[in-house]
Order: C-alpha cells, then sequence, then structure tokens
C-alpha cells in the first residue's frame, strides 16, 4: 500500500523544524516573500531551518514570485530541496 507523505508547512525557526521531524513529517515547509502573510520568515532564517533538516526530509521553500531567475536565486539561497510557487 502506498504511503501518505506529509508535509508540515509555514514553519518559522528551527524549534519547530525539529518538533516537526521528531512528529515524523516528510517535508516542510517554509514561507518566504509573502507580505500578507504572517508566518512569512526571513530568507536568512530559512535557509537556517534547511540547513538544519536531516536528509530524509525534503524542504521546500514556498514563494509567491513568477520571475523563474527570482525563484531560482531564492531556492539556491535558502538551500531547499524543492519550490512551491503560491499565488
Amino acid at each position: 500500500m502506498k504511503r501518505t507523505r506529509i508535509k508540515g508547512c509555514c514553519i518559522s525557526s528551527i524549534a519547530e523544524a525539529e518538533l516537526a521531524v521528531a512528529d515524523g513529517v516528510d517535508a516542510l515547509g517554509l514561507l518566504g516573500d509573502m507580505p500578507s502573510s504572517p508566518r512569512a520568515i526571513d530568507m536568512d532564517v530559512a535557509s537556517e531551518i534547511a540547513q538544519s533538516v536531516p536528509p530524509a526530509v525534503e524542504s521546500f521553500f514556498l514563494s509567491a514570485s513568477l520571475s523563474g531567475n527570482d525563484i531560482v536565486d531564492q531556492v539556491e539561497y535558502c538551500g531547499t530541496t524543492a519550490v512551491q510557487i503560491v499565488q
């Protein structure tokens, strides 16, 4: 039977990431550049969280940008393993 994978979203600190990983999530969502969201985090914080995630856990950078170059720059800066474009 196929296993449902779980992504914990809007992680805003290393402590939250550690809790989510301990609870068995498969991926973490890091919400960047969303001025309308109180859960948006600074790129430096996103990078710190992404670097703290164990290799078995995917890290997604959630971006509102529609520019391919901007998205690539964001993901490379943060070091996440995936990107999710949010509109």
